[in-house]
């Protein structure tokens, strides 16, 4: 009698250990931050780059890069402001870029063709960083992307490459560092 109470111990002692196991995977899980940077077309046909927050909690998108095949980097929200003023361009006037993205919203980032204007190149690939704060632990996060590219007849189409990745990001003394 006293091995079966022994098994039946050990079995239960295995299920609670399960149970921690699983427990501890959702927990942890629901405090990684998540960003899906993709790429679409709206009803005219333009390309638009959105970014969709798949946490649980609030990310404060700070600052959205665009680096090109030598890793010259372009800070979209800086520039942003600069093409405002000096185009009118409706498409760059609808939305900011920097701001806190809700769990589940979606911002979309319109007009990134004059970004990509200044390569030279006629095709290539860039990749897209959103860098930012994950408001749970007031962490700093980065995400990244590659899109490729291709200029023709005065448009510009892109294309994802491969899925959002996380990648470290710092900010120090008031400049966001990227390690890709």
């Amino acid at each position: 009698m006293e091995w079966i109470r022994l098994v039946l111990d050990i079995l239960i002692l295995g299920v609670w250990l399960l149970y921690a196991q699983l427990f501890y995977k959702s927990w942890k899980s629901s405090r990684t931050p998540r960003l899906l940077i993709g790429v679409s077309s709206d009803s005219k046909g333009e390309d638009v780059v959105y970014l969709t927050n798949l946490s649980e909690k609030t990310i404060h998108v700070d600052e959205i890069q665009v680096r090109d095949s030598k890793n010259s980097c372009t800070n979209i929200t800086a520039l942003k402001n600069e093409l405002e003023n000096r185009e009118k361009s409706e498409s760059l006037m609808e939305n900011s870029y920097q701001g806190p993205l809700a769990p589940g919203s979606l911002r979309e980032i319109r007009g990134v063709g004059p970004f990509i204007d200044r390569f030279s190149e006629n095709q290539g690939e860039i990749t897209l960083c959103a860098l930012g704060v994950y408001s749970e632990e007031f962490r700093h996060v980065g995400f990244k992307r590659k899109l490729s590219y291709e200029k023709k007849e005065g448009k510009i189409r892109l294309q994802a490459k491969n899925p959002t990745q996380t990648i470290e990001a710092q900010f120090k003394s008031g400049i966001w560092e990227s390690k890709l």
